[in-house]
């Protein structure tokens, strides 16, 4: 069998027992995914089948692992390659554990050896193509790892055995593992990341399998003679790599030699350049180079790495007279290889040393800026991209004179490069549009918003004949330009940001500028959604008009419908608490309609459908609608058809999100037990009994009835699950009601509290919050002497507070909080009668709303209401006159009645 990874260069030993391969695995050649599963259940079967003779059996499992070693080397993408290699290997895998003595088992063995190494070749090759990826890197070092530790395992158990085919093979194979193991990690270096399979906080530690005692240890395991000649060869070419990482280029160059005289020349070309670049002889690299029959693109990217080697020597004597060949070369790989592994490949090497410059010329200059991205450098990419784009300005540079080299800490264009007057060709000015864009954006990645947005200011302005077809995509880009640096948490100060209109405002007008200019492009209906969200707080009505402009057919629209629906639940919430009840039917009835619409529209997609059906759920448990058998029934349907799915397509969060709504459903419909047994599976508690009224959930092992297990929600899930408990427990209940939210909230928050993820959390706000609630339950409990003592822990800063985590927030902290954190903190005041400090909260809260909206005027009536409570009634008297002042009309509904009540009792 010849197994060959991804642009490796690098050939197997043929396979020890080909034969001929049924017709399925011939036509599973060209079919899809499902037509390798059935084809691969379809051998399984047979490979299992007792009936048949296990020599039979061993036979049919080498032959269906050929047949995906075949569909691997066949697929163009590396991931179907690499999932083909791991299915041959796992197939063999399975026939080996039940019958580990079958005739077979050596060359089972050493085809396991042979198809996860061209797997783990496959991955080393995307990290190599992708270098800023560490995690990538460090699943190809893994990878490597496991296919040293099974082939030294299985060297153990043949230790007895004379050497043959199979031997040789084996050792060449752990010998090629560990000098590409070697390889990874000293590529990781060069890249300045690290490569190794461990991680020590949260950073990769240092590779283990580098230097001298690796590439002596590559040495050890080949001391042997081979005499199959292509195996033979293969071993000289393992030995000459870790010649050449010791230093010992004597007798590397005996050992490539001898490789030379088998193998082709795309096999032995690049270890021939590292050593002869090694020695220092590159004229004579150079020389061999010219008279290589490799491949022309392999040849390209050599002439690259020969043109960096003496670019950037230190020994002067080596130097080229110019780094213009180093430019020439880069070009003509450019030219022959473009996106290929060889042209990315000699692209990423190259870009490091290279300063951004015009005279790269457009194309080149482009082509570095985008290696700068796969280095994970936005910021030179940036100045890369710029320069391309003032390339495109000035005439054709002569023999590219001004081009410069650079370390790699030092890629920065001097002096800066800005727009000036676009090219007159339509075409070149469209390229030099899209340019700018690229450089814009790669400056916003880079986190620098100044310079992407004076890029785009100038071309912003020309008119639309002259901004060609790349205009929206520009103009989209200025507004999120504009958008992150108005969410950077302090205001940009620099002078250069002057004029440039980088704050909310200007991010606003950006995507009025969006909506004005290119009404019908696509990217109209993203700057409605963007706009809409940043108008929902100041103008809930302007952020529902442009939300429903979003058609169907956008990616948006679901988003859209969904913030459309947790706007109208805040409205209903707040006319359940200061409207009419016909104001409260009225907002009723226009959610029922926009959700049947939405599910209607969506009836044949059930991810999308899902999403909506848990919106309905969230509105039928709201306390101004309480249709609790409603939701109790709907969540157990979308739990039966969420257990239903495929296991790919299951959604977790969509089950624990039924499950929450159910909890509250159940506690409206006074089903404690049930809901306490739901909230115990909700928050990983133990049932409290043998009798669990869990779910109608089905297990996710499909060969099992058993009683599902359902992952604990994460910490934020479960507040969430505490906050609409609370939301039932603050309508006007009985005490027996409101104690049966309170248990079943404070079961939730005690979840969160006991577990150190919250303590720890950078989230502070999660735990405070969580605190506030335990609080808020406690009251409403009856344990009002519990719910004081651990509000005054909370509000005062003990002396051993730097050595708690978080420390407890004292009351100035928590006037400094969020606005719905200073809310809860003065509700939960209000609850345990502690008017001073709710006076000084609910003066905070009011004070982080928009004067004169309803939001307001109640946060300034339950002011009004501390104070009088304090014996304070002339304060609470002027608190409501002035709010009078500013809202004649008192909020209307319930709200009016409340305040003009309470003015009442103050007169």
């Amino acid at each position: 069998m010849s197994l060959l990874g991804v642009g490796s260069g690098r050939e197997g030993i043929p396979h020890p027992a080909r034969g001929q391969d049924h017709a399925e695995i011939e036509k599973a050649l060209a079919s899809d995914e499902a037509d390798v599963e059935r084809m691969l259940a379809f051998r399984r079967r047979q490979v299992l089948d007792t009936s048949r003779p296990i020599l039979e059996r061993a036979g049919i499992a080498l032959q269906a692992a050929a047949g995906l070693d075949r569909l691997a080397k066949s697929a163009n993408d590396p991931t179907i390659r690499r999932r083909r290699w791991l299915q041959a290997a796992e197939l063999l895998e399975e026939f080996n554990q039940i019958h580990p003595k079958h005739p077979q088992i050596r060359q089972s063995r050493l085809q396991i050896i042979i198809f996860r190494w061209a797997a783990a070749d496959t991955l080393v090759w995307t990290a190599r193509l992708d270098p800023a990826h560490q995690a990538l890197r460090a699943e190809a070092a893994r990878a490597l790892d496991d296919v040293v530790s099974r082939a030294e395992a299985v060297m153990v158990e043949e230790a007895s055995l004379s050497p043959d085919a199979i031997t040789w093979n084996l050792r060449y194979r752990l010998a090629l593992a560990l000098a590409d193991r070697v390889e990874l990690a000293e590529e990781a270096q060069r890249f300045g990341v690290a490569s190794g399979s461990q991680r020590k906080e949260g950073q990769l530690t240092a590779d283990r399998r580098t230097g001298t005692d690796e590439w002596n240890r590559v040495l050890a395991v080949l001391q042997l003679k081979i005499e199959e000649p292509r195996l033979a060869a293969l071993a000289a070419l393992v030995r000459a790599r870790a010649l050449i990482g010791l230093g010992r280029l004597d007798e590397a160059d005996r050992q490539l030699s001898q490789a030379e005289a088998v193998l082709e020349p795309d096999e032995t070309l690049t270890p021939r350049m590292r050593l002869e670049q090694t020695a220092g002889r590159l004229q004579r690299a150079e020389t061999l180079l010219n008279q290589s029959n490799a491949s022309v693109p392999l040849k390209a990217l050599e002439r690259v790495r020969l043109a960096l080697r003496r670019t950037t020597s230190r020994d002067q004597d080596l130097l080229l007279p110019s780094p213009n060949v180093l430019i020439t070369a880069l070009a003509e790989l450019d030219r022959l290889a473009g996106d290929t592994a060889w042209g990315r490949l000699g692209l990423i090497e190259a870009c490091r040393v290279l300063k951004p410059s015009p005279a790269l010329g457009s194309d080149l200059a482009a082509r570095v800026a985008q290696g700068r991205l796969l280095l994970n450098d936005p910021s030179a990419a940036a100045d890369f991209f710029a320069a391309a784009a003032v390339a495109l300005e000035q005439a054709p540079p002569q023999a590219n004179a001004n081009v410069q080299t650079a370390p790699q800490s030092d890629a920065k264009a001097n002096p800066p490069l800005h727009p000036a007057a676009p090219p007159d060709d339509p075409a070149t000015r469209a390229r030099w549009v899209e340019l700018w864009i690229q450089a814009a954006g790669a400056a916003g990645r880079a986190g620098d918003p100044i310079r992407a947005a004076a890029w785009l200011e100038p071309i912003w302005t020309l008119p639309d004949e002259r901004l060609g077809p790349h205009g929206p995509r520009l103009g989209m880009l200025r507004a999120l330009i504009r958008g992150q640096a108005a969410s950077l948490p302090q205001p940009i100060s620099d002078p250069a940001a002057v004029g440039l209109n980088l704050d909310r405002n200007g991010y606003e007008q950006a995507l009025r500028d969006q909506l004005q200019r290119f009404p019908h492009d696509p990217s109209l209906n993203e700057a409605r959604w963007l706009l809409g969200g940043l108008r929902a707080a100041q103008d809930p009505k302007e952020a529902l008009e442009l939300w429903a402009a979003i058609p169907n057919e956008s990616p948006r629209w679901l988003d859209a419908r969904l913030a459309r629906l947790d706007l109208m639940l805040d409205q209903l919430h707040r006319d359940h608490r200061d409207a009419d009840r016909d104001t409260v039917d009225s907002t009723n009835m226009a959610i029922t309609q926009l959700i049947a619409d939405s599910l209607h529209q969506v009836a044949a997609d059930p991810n999308r459908r899902r999403r909506l059906e848990l919106k309905q759920l969230e509105w039928q448990v709201h306390p101004a609608v309480r249709r609790a058998e409603e939701a109790r029934l709907e969540a157990d349907r979308l739990i039966e058809a969420e257990q239903t799915r495929p296991q790919v397509d299951r959604n977790p969060a969509a089950t624990r999100a039924a499950l929450k709504f159910k909890v509250v459903a159940l506690a409206l419909l006074n089903r404690q037990r049930e809901a306490e047994e739901m909230t115990r599976q909700l928050t990983g508690q133990p049932p409290s009994s043998s009798n669990p009224h869990l779910t109608n959930l089905k297990p996710d092992d499909s060969k099992s009835n058993a009683s599902p297990i359902i992952s604990p929600a994460p910490l934020e899930e479960r507040l969430d699950l505490a906050r609409r408990l609370d939301l039932q427990a603050a309508e006007r209940l009985s005490n027996s009601e409101q104690r049966r939210f309170a248990h079943l909230a404070l079961m939730v928050i005690e979840s969160i509290l006991n577990d150190p993820q919250a303590r720890h959390s950078p989230e502070e706000g999660l735990f405070r919050e969580a605190r506030l609630r335990r609080i808020l339950a406690l009251q409403r409990l009856g344990d009002g002497a519990a719910a004081r003592r651990e509000w005054d822990e909370l509000t005062r800063t003990p002396t051993d507070a730097l050595s708690q985590t978080p420390p407890p927030p004292n009351l100035s902290s928590l006037l400094r909080s969020t606005p719905s954190t200073i809310r809860l903190a003065a509700e939960v005041a209000d609850a345990i009668a502690r008017f001073d400090q709710a006076a000084l909260l609910w003066n905070a809260y009011s004070r982080t709303l928009t004067s004169g909206t309803n939001d307001w005027l109640d946060a300034r009536f339950h002011l009004a209401v501390s104070l009088q409570r304090l014996g304070r009634p002339r304060d609470a008297r002027r608190v409501l006159e002035a709010a009078a002042v500013l809202v004649p009309e008192l909020g209307g509904g319930r709200l009016q009645t409340r305040v003009a009540i309470l003015r009442q009792q103050l007169r």
